[in-house]
C-alpha cells in the first residue's frame, strides 16, 4: 500500500495491529515503544502516551511539520485536494461515567460481578480501597467486561477514567475515554502539603495509596507539572515502571531545574501494582534515592 510506504518514510517502521490500526514511534513524545496508533481506513490517529491526536493524516503530517512534498504526495494518494489544516482544538467534554457503570462496593450475586471483584482482589485491592477510589465495573455496553477506575479533580468533578479488562486473555486490556490526559490524576485525594509519589497507572497509585498521582502513561503533562511547581513541594518521588526509566530521568531533570527535591525508586521486574502496598511503603520509606542534577545528566547519557 502506497500510503503505508509514505508513512514509513516519515515515521519509520511500523507494527500492524488488529482492526486496521498501525503503530509507529510517536514523533511528538518519542516514547521508546510504538505508541502512535493510526487507522489507515479513516485517517484518525492518536498517541497512547502523550495524547496527541487528530482526525486525518493531513493533520498528522502538518503537526509533525512534514515537508510540503509529503503533503502533496499524500493528497495524490488520497485522490483529494490538499486542505488548509489548522490546529485542532482539544474538545471540551463534560465527562461522565459509562451509562452501564455499576459500583463494585455494592454486593451482587451475578457471575460478572464476582469476576470483576476477584480481579481487583488479586491485585491486592481491599474493599476499603474500592470505596475510597469509587471503583465500578460494566457488564454490558462499550466498556463491558471492564473495571472502571475514575479520577476526580479538586472540586470532585470527574476528569478521567480508565476501563481495565478483567479478562486476563484480552488483547485490549485498556480502554479510555476520548479526552485529554492533561489533568491531575486522583486530585481529589491529594494533600499538597505532603510529598507526592508519581507513577504510571491508576492501579499503581492504588497500590501506593498515600498521595500517589497516576500519569495515565509516562509523560508529565503541563497541568500536573504546573501544580507541582506552584505547590512548592518538599519532595517529589518518582516510581514509574522499569521500561520508562528514560522518561523517569527526563521528568527528574525538569523538576530539579525548578528547584525541587526529587527522589527516584527504580522499579525492576515488576510495577507498583504487582509489588503491593507493604513493599512500596518500605521502598518509599527506606530505599528511595535523592538525585542531583549531575546524577540525572549522567544517567540520561547512559540510557540514551
Amino acid at each position: 500500500m502506497e500510503i503505508l510506504s509514505l508513512l514509513d518514510t516519515h515515521l519509520g517502521s511500523h507494527q500492524t495491529q488488529p482492526r486496521g490500526e498501525i503503530l509507529y514511534t510517536c514523533p511528538f513524545c518519542h516514547h521508546h515503544k510504538k505508541k502512535l496508533a493510526i487507522n489507515i481506513t479513516n485517517g484518525k490517529w492518536h498517541c497512547w502516551v502523550c495524547s496527541a491526536a487528530g482526525r486525518s493524516l493531513f493533520s498528522l503530517f502538518k503537526k509533525m511539520q512534514a515537508p510540503k512534498s509529503a503533503l502533496k504526495e499524500l493528497s495524490r494518494l488520497l485522490n483529494t485536494r490538499m486542505p488548509v489544516v489548522t490546529a485542532e482544538k482539544e474538545p471540551i467534554l463534560d465527562l461522565v461515567l459509562p451509562p452501564d457503570f455499576q459500583p463494585l462496593w455494592v454486593s451482587q450475586r451475578d457471575l460478572e460481578y464476582r469476576h470483576a471483584l476477584a480481579y481487583v482482589k488479586r491485585r491486592g485491592t481491599t474493599m476499603a480501597d474500592i470505596m475510597k477510589y469509587q471503583l465500578g465495573f460494566c457488564m454490558r455496553g462499550e466498556y463491558a467486561g471492564r473495571i472502571i477506575i475514575p479520577s476526580y479533580d479538586a472540586d470532585g468533578k470527574l476528569n478521567f477514567f480508565v476501563g481495565r479488562s478483567y479478562d486476563l486473555e484480552s488483547t485490549f486490556p485498556y480502554k479510555n475515554p476520548p479526552v485529554s490526559k492533561n489533568i491531575v490524576g486522583f486530585e481529589s485525594l491529594v494533600s499538597w502539603e505532603f510529598p507526592i509519589v508519581i507513577c504510571e497507572g491508576p492501579m499503581d497509585a492504588m497500590a501506593i495509596r498515600r498521595n500517589a498521582i497516576p500519569l495515565f502513561g509516562s509523560t508529565l503533562q503541563s497541568t500536573l507539572r504546573d501544580k507541582i511547581i506552584s505547590a512548592k513541594l518538599s519532595e517529589v518521588i518518582l516510581a514509574l515502571d522499569a521500561d520508562a526509566l528514560q522518561q523517569t530521568y527526563k521528568i527528574a531533570y525538569d523538576l530539579i531545574k525548578q528547584g525541587l527535591n526529587v527522589y527516584i525508586i527504580e522499579m525492576h521486574d515488576k510495577d507498583p501494582s504487582e509489588l503491593g502496598f507493604d513493599f512500596m511503603a518500605t521502598e518509599i520509606r527506606n530505599q528511595r534515592d535523592r538525585v542531583s542534577f549531575n546524577d540525572v545528566i549522567k544517567r540520561r547519557i547512559a540510557l540514551a
